[in-house]
């Protein structure tokens, strides 16, 4: 039984081992586990992160691509620049006439900058957009913007919805200005500024003044390159089909001519004509606009033969820098079922003259009312390619979007992006602390396994000491009580051979073997426990007056016990061992000391029990005998034998009463 109680303090001992090393891998993971909170998205769960990670890749690959152009253009506008950002500069674009407005796109000029690649060059850090009319001269606020918005960095244009307002001109006033790359000072520069009216842009070749013009020796840089409808980008929608660019070889051709038939009667008021793709080659072998007339009439009639034809519009293209991906080209509202594209100067390379589009566009309201359609051509057709591909909608990127539609998803790729960037910055926060959490994981994991084989080498350990303990304890008290009465039955049978003569003495002598004889068949078979051997132990003193005056009959003793009070407050293990060694002193002064008194004191005080037993006899020496040493190692006392100047031997043991001790020495040794 005692056994069993030893297994299950250990088996308590390495749970709450076991329990320690999970509990410190639960607070480190809860530790580590604390979120950071330098973004916005830092609360959000991880699920929460990676799910709105696959939707926003989602929805930029339904969107068009920041693409950007090659060959040469207009640079948009720059105003004068300065040494210091903090200076008003500002932009009015006047339409003449109040429209319904309800967004306005600036598209920053940009730079390609040799560790960043491209950049907005001069976009302002803080501005406000102001909207007005006739009725309204001092005009309204309609957005304004600082440098909390982090507008920058960026090479997408910036798109600002608001609800419809009625004006007649716009003005962008800037008072923070950014750093421009061309020269390190501080400008407003922008590439293009577009103000729509549902899908149209009323912006377009509308009047402009500034506050100032930074144009300089550049042929490229003027205000009314503000509303050119160029911008630094080609359009890829990146989806649709993609289409080739219709290529004719006009040489030699007179009065070349593109003719339409709309099907119905439509009230025209814009023609955009798509340029064809800019080689990417290096070094580029076409240059902008390739194959668009510099000079070019564009006429509209309701009847077939063009004998009510009017002038919509007659376009001149100056080289080398007005030029771009889709030339933009507004005049008066006229009804027009069909229209001719007459080529009155040709593009001419160095061999030939061509005449290229990657698409030509009708608008009506704003809708290209000409896709579908076929162009038809004043020269024979073996001399065009891919005359449908000029109605098709689609260019060598894929479907041509309405301008506004365009300008929008490039905005709202740059939006995407960048929120896309704060959360694969979070995400790659959380996936390294997922990552220092395994390694911990994996380390406590080992300590936990080493832990595990420490406290069962521990639990064996702890066993077969409390087997050799109890061999100890159990070679220890057969010989102790074994033998002191195997040597008071060995005096009592000298005493009643002596006797002989006398037999009622002699009797009673051999009656009080035989019960010692019985008493010691019960303490074989009780050995590890003498209160279940008779109970004697109940009363300390009473037992070792008892065991005096059977052991040492023929001597004189005196017996002195101090704190009785306390004695009985001991453990029975504790009283059973401190008789015990009382019984083997005892046996040992009757066979060695020659002694005819012995004195016995024992004092039992609140932290220490004191023994001490002398005798008047030959001395046993220096040397402690080896029972009493186990069983002062059993009691965890202090042992010590002298020989006073008196003579005699003299057995001082001492213990400290414990009323603490570990768990695992609790069923060990009794507590004093």
């Amino acid at each position: 039984m005692e056994r069993l109680k030893k297994y299950s303090l250990h088996g308590r001992g390495i749970g709450f081992f076991l329990g320690l090393t999970a509990l410190a891998a639960a607070f480190s993971c809860r530790t580590a586990a604390t979120p950071s909170r330098n973004a916005g998205w830092s609360r959000a769960s991880l699920t929460a992160l990676e799910q709105r990670t696959q939707a926003i890749d989602a929805e930029l690959a339904s969107l068009a691509e920041l693409s950007m152009r090659n060959g040469l253009g207009t640079g948009g506008f720059r105003s004068l620049p300065g040494d210091t950002p903090n200076r008003r500069e500002w932009v009015r674009i006047d339409w003449m006439q109040d429209r319904p407005i309800d967004q306005i796109t600036l598209v920053p000029a940009i730079r390609r900058r040799s560790r960043t690649g491209f950049q907005a060059d001069g976009f302002p850090v803080e501005f406000k957009l102001i909207a007005g009319s006739a009725r309204n001269p001092g005009g309204t606020v309609i957005a304004a913007f600082s440098a909390a918005d982090h507008l920058l960095p960026r090479i997408a244009p910036v798109t600002v919805s608001f609800p419809p307002v009625s004006a007649s001109w716009i003005r962008l006033e800037a008072d923070l200005l950014s750093r421009s790359t061309k020269d390190n000072r501080f400008a407003l520069q922008l590439a293009e500024i577009m103000v729509f009216s549902g899908l149209e842009n009323i912006a377009l070749h509308s009047p402009v003044q500034v506050s100032s013009d930074g144009q300089g020796t550049s042929l490229a840089i003027y205000k009314e390159a503000l509303v050119d409808g160029q911008t630094p980008y080609v359009m890829d929608a990146a989806r649709g089909p993609e289409s080739p660019a219709s290529v004719s070889n006009i040489t030699g051709v007179e009065n070349p001519a593109l003719t339409i038939d709309l099907g119905e009667t439509y009230p025209l008021d814009e023609l955009r004509m798509h340029a064809l793709e800019v080689t990417d080659t290096v070094p580029q072998t076409t240059e902008s606009a390739t194959g668009i007339p510099f000079h070019m009439r564009v006429e509209g009639a309701e009847r077939p033969d063009f004998s009510d034809a009017v002038l919509l519009l007659e376009y001149r293209r100056t080289p080398p820098y007005e030029t771009g991906p889709i030339l933009m080209q507004r005049f008066p509202k006229t009804p027009c079922r069909y229209v001719r594209l007459s080529v009155a100067e040709p593009y001419r390379g160095k061999r030939y003259a061509w005449l290229a589009f990657a698409e030509i566009e009708l608008l009506s309201k704003s809708r290209n009312v000409s896709r579908g359609r076929r162009f038809q051509t004043s020269y024979a057709a073996e001399y065009a390619q891919h005359l449908d591909a000029l109605t098709d909608g689609s260019n060598l990127y894929g479907e041509i979007l309405p301008i506004r539609t365009w300008v929008e998803q490039l905005a709202r790729r740059h939006s995407l992006e960048s929120e896309r960037a704060v959360i694969a910055e979070e995400l790659t926060r959380r996936y390294a602390r997922q990552q220092r959490l395994l390694q911990q994981m994996t380390w406590l994991t080992a300590l936990l396994l080493a832990g595990t084989v420490f406290a069962v080498l521990l639990l064996r350990i702890l066993q077969m000491n409390n087997i050799a303990r109890i061999r100890e304890r159990f070679a220890a008290d057969l010989h102790d009580e074994l033998g002191a009465n195997i040597h008071t039955i060995g005096l009592i049978q000298e005493m009643a051979v002596e006797s002989l003569d006398t037999p009622e003495q002699a009797a009673e002598l051999l009656q009080r073997s035989r019960e010692l004889t019985r008493r010691t068949g019960t303490a074989v078979r009780h050995c590890i426990s003498l209160q279940e051997a008779g109970g004697q132990l109940n009363d300390l003193p009473d037992a070792m007056h008892k065991a005096a005056r059977r052991i040492l009959a023929d001597l004189e003793y005196d017996l002195s016990i101090e704190g009785e009070a306390l004695l009985e407050t001991l453990r029975p293990r504790t009283r059973t061992d401190l008789f015990l060694f009382y019984k083997e002193c005892l046996v040992n002064i009757s066979r060695h000391a020659d002694a005819d008194h012995f004195s016995t004191t024992l004092t039992a005080g609140p932290k220490t029990i004191r023994l001490v037993i002398a005798d008047n006899g030959q001395g046993i020496g220096q040397e402690i005998p080896a029972s009493l040493q186990r069983r002062a190692r059993l009691l965890r006392a202090q042992l010590t034998i002298c020989s006073p100047e008196t003579g005699g031997t003299e057995i001082i043991l001492q213990l400290r009463r414990r009323r603490w001790r570990p768990r695992r020495f609790k069923e060990h040794n009794d507590e004093r």
